[in-house]
């Protein structure tokens, strides 16, 4: 499948991108933090306006490379700790904090704070993602796998940098503020079908209609497959294609 092919590409330039810089002696944590300070910086330009959008994309992609990058070097370069990944996960929360904090920022100026449809689904898409994370955290003490799902970080940071790209930042915003939650309910299904009945649980079960049908509707199938590109495709396509109509329709709620 597309995604498939390119992550395979990415992940043979991460690698070699990895290799040179343990042979210049970075570090998993240098690249982390430069990481995080490149996000938060990008809350900057978020919050001054569309004419800043790209910048904060670009310090964004950027970011998003380290990200890439910090797990590749501790691999290769035998630097692997506990450490690292609580550093890593931590880094990201502040991130998300701040990225939506700059959104919000800039929607109360420009609703004069009288308006907080925007804020307000800043707010949401930011539980969204805490709420996802949580669960898997909360899945894995358990012993339950439930990083499943389409709205992982990852997917939820680029829609943020497309949005931003386009300067669709609303569309961005009313995708990741309602969508996302289907992953929430999804990895809650998965965490009740096994410990919500005592004893063995329910996990070996064959799954009722319910579940089937939320199986379609969830798009739990996993990166590099068909479903999973029509789904990025699908998006994709709203964030370039549909905002005008949703900044019509959402205009006088933020604008006044």
């Amino acid at each position: 499948m597309f995604s498939k092919w390119i992550e395979r590409f990415f992940v043979w330039l991460r690698d070699g991108v990895a290799k040179g810089l343990v042979r210049l002696h970075f570090t998993p944590t240098s690249l982390t933090l430069l990481g995080a300070a490149l996000t938060i910086a990008a809350a900057v330009p978020l919050a001054y306006g569309p004419r800043w959008w790209p910048l904060a994309a670009a310090m964004m992609v950027l970011s998003g490379a380290c990200d890439m990058l910090d797990g590749a070097v501790a691999r290769l370069g035998g630097r692997q700790t506990r450490f690292g990944g609580v550093l890593d996960s931590t880094a990201d929360r502040a991130c998300d904090v701040a990225l939506y904090a700059g959104a919000a920022i800039y929607f109360l100026k420009q609703a004069g704070g009288q308006s907080i449809t925007y804020p307000l689904l800043c707010f949401i898409s930011l539980a969204n993602g805490y709420l996802i994370s949580y669960i898997a955290a909360r899945g894995g003490e358990e012993g339950v796998p439930t990083r499943v799902g389409f709205w992982q970080r990852g997917e939820r940071f680029v829609t943020l940098i497309i949005g931003l790209a386009t300067g669709h930042l609303t569309t961005a915003l009313w995708l990741l503020a309602t969508w996302p939650f289907l992953t929430v309910l999804q990895r809650m299904l998965i965490l009740y079908r096994a410990l919500a009945v005592p004893g063995e649980g329910r996990s070996a079960e064959r799954p009722g209609l319910f579940s089937k049908i939320a199986g379609l509707l969830f798009w739990q199938y996993p990166r590099g497959s068909l479903a999973y590109d029509i789904h990025a495709g699908l998006i994709i396509i709203i964030l370039i294609v549909v905002p005008e109509p949703l900044v019509s329709l959402f205009k006088g709620l933020v604008y006044g």
